[in-house]
């Protein structure tokens, strides 16, 4: 990012306050060190000062009017500006549109681009801020660490974040101090609790769809439509499929999707299906279905998770993600649905 484009204003239409990490570009200052920590993505970060800003946006016929933001805080931590469109909506009682940004009377006082920063004329700062060939503090401390990347990644290990970070552009971080593997994350151990099992290997198959592993769970926040999950799991290439349900034993319906949806859209008849002899599947449907179509249904014993690993296993990544991210974040908890299918 270009220091002139770090000095711009990005839109945030839910922010209910104005940031800027620069001291040049207040038109008043008042200094003051004793204000609140503000907690962002690198962490608490202390103001130093708050003060008026005045922008000159360029509206869409072309004209320049002047924009007065009051109340501005002065973070140097961020590493953009942010334009509080949250709060000037409220105290024009105006609304978003078409990129531009209108009071009650639907005039129109300022407008942003495709990138949501604010359009404005160019203006005058001081010298050093154009001439430095260096980033400015705060671009520097954004680049985001180890442990931020584990919590956006859905708290994936570690190991597989580095792995990440090698095969995909834009993901950087820095590695410093302890080393980050004797550091406990909180919503992993919350959400990740530990059941060993004995394991056995088992043939694997080739082709996909030769043989479907499946799976029910109930998470155990108590909603009042989406109670449970069916986790189907591709025996050779380990895809997942789930469909949501607000009873157990709706769980057969899941299976009549999966196989319309392999026929369709895969061209393949499944050949066979793994599961534990539970009712949620139907004790008589499904030996009927699979009978009329050439399928075979290999039953394992119930709560005996070693006879079906692969199923289990699909599972316990699932919900493990989707527990460690609803902790991390605070996200409705009636929402895992679509944290799972996310």
């Amino acid at each position: 990012m270009s220091v002139l484009k770090s000095m711009r204003w990005l839109v945030d239409t839910g922010a209910d306050q104005h940031f800027c990490h620069s001291r040049e570009q207040f038109d008043s200052y008042t200094q003051n060190t004793n204000m609140t920590s503000i907690n962002t993505a690198n962490g608490p970060s202390r103001p130093l000062g708050s003060g008026t800003v005045v922008l000159q946006c360029i509206l869409s016929n072309g004209k320049t009017v002047p924009l007065t933001l009051k109340n501005v805080i002065h973070l140097p931590t961020v590493p953009v500006n942010l334009f509080g469109a949250g709060k000037l909506l409220d105290q024009y009682n105006g609304h978003v549109g078409g990129r531009k940004l209108r009071n009650s009377k639907l005039e129109e006082f300022a407008q942003y681009d495709e990138y949501r920063l604010i359009i404005e004329a160019p203006r005058k700062y001081a010298l050093p801020a154009l001439t430095s060939l260096a980033l400015p503090a705060a671009l520097e401390q954004a680049k985001p660490s180890l442990a931020l990347w584990h919590r956006r990644l859905g708290h994936i290990g570690l190991k597989n974040v580095r792995k990440t970070q090698k095969i995909t552009k834009g993901i950087q971080f820095k590695e410093q101090g302890e080393p980050q593997e004797t550091i406990l994350c909180e919503p992993c151990e919350l959400g990740k609790p530990i059941r060993h099992t004995r394991r056995t290997t088992s043939k694997r198959p080739l082709n996909l769809l030769d043989l479907v592993h499946v799976d029910v769970v109930m998470i155990t926040i108590k909603s009042k439509k989406k109670l449970y999950a069916t986790i189907m799991t591709d025996g050779a290439t380990s895809y997942r499929w789930a469909y949501f349900h607000s009873k157990k034993n709706s769980a057969i319906t899941g299976i009549h999707n999966l196989i319309r949806l392999a026929k369709t859209q895969y061209d393949r008849i499944i050949k066979g299906w793994r599961m534990d002899d539970g009712r949620e599947y139907g004790p008589k449907k499904l030996p009927e279905l699979a009978e009329a179509l050439g399928m075979i249904v290999e039953v394992t014993t119930l709560y005996t998770p070693e006879q079906d690993s692969k199923a289990k296993r699909s599972i316990r990544t699932i919900v493990e993600r989707t527990r460690a991210t609803i902790i991390n974040i605070d996200i409705l908890q009636h929402l895992w649905p679509e944290i799972i299918e996310a």
